[in-house]
């Protein structure tokens, strides 16, 4: 939790940057003051919506800095097809068709990070790449040859969040007003100080209009070539 020190600034002797209880406002010579809690952790009242996501965070894996370390896997599938036909149609005329598929299938799980559901780097990515080709051969002569070429390439990059394949409405879980889906909430944790280097970003951040995936790019290119020999 973040602290202001605007928010935070009803206190007789404490200083600023201090976590004070609201329930002990009183005022004290015309000035109104709360109670820090003591070492600046808030011990009671707790949001229950963030008493059930803190069950979802991992205890330290050590007594240092940084002192979660998570340890992954980076799993690649990959399977590729082909397939082509040739045709001649008499001696100076020759036709192919081909058709080649490739698709990598791989979860990035692998970086230091929270595990399912709170984290939100851990993803399945599908990457699928089709490439149709037709060539046309004709020969005029024993010395002249013309070779002609039309392809297409298709690369569809799919990434999406695991956590929906958990089959659970986290929202609903812990407890979120208004919360609803199989994504975990979205939060951002900042430092007491805002250093970005101190942000923990937990949850899944998914635009809804993408058809589940958070990264859906794809890449279409087209190929023609005529030449002579």
């Amino acid at each position: 939790m973040r602290f202001h020190p605007e928010h935070y600034s009803y206190s007789c002797l404490a200083p600023y940057q201090t976590a004070y209880a609201e329930a002990t406002t009183r005022t004290v010579n015309g000035q109104q003051c709360r109670t820090a809690y003591p070492n600046n952790i808030i011990t009671s009242p707790l949001s229950p919506v963030a008493t059930a996501i803190s069950a979802y965070i991992p205890q330290a894996s050590n007594a240092f800095t940084n002192n979660f370390v998570f340890a992954g896997t980076y799993p690649i599938i990959s399977t590729a097809e082909s397939i082509r036909i040739d045709q001649a149609f008499g001696q100076n005329n020759k036709v192919f068709v081909s058709y080649n598929v490739r698709d990598n299938v791989r979860n990035n799980n692998n970086l230091p990070q929270f595990q399912l559901p709170v984290t939100s780097f851990l993803t399945s990515q599908d990457l699928p790449t089709h490439l149709v080709r037709v060539g046309y051969d004709h020969i005029f002569s024993p010395t002249l040859l013309n070779h002609a070429l039309i392809a297409f390439t298709r690369v569809l990059n799919k990434e999406g969040f695991i956590t929906p394949s958990q089959g659970k409405d986290y929202s609903q879980l812990v407890g979120l007003p208004g919360g609803t889906g199989n994504y975990f909430p979205g939060i951002i944790l900042n430092s007491v100080t805002g250093n970005e280097s101190s942000r923990v970003n937990l949850g899944d951040y998914v635009d809804p209009n993408n058809n589940g995936f958070n990264s859906k790019i794809s890449d279409n290119s087209y190929y023609v070539s005529d030449a002579s020999r």
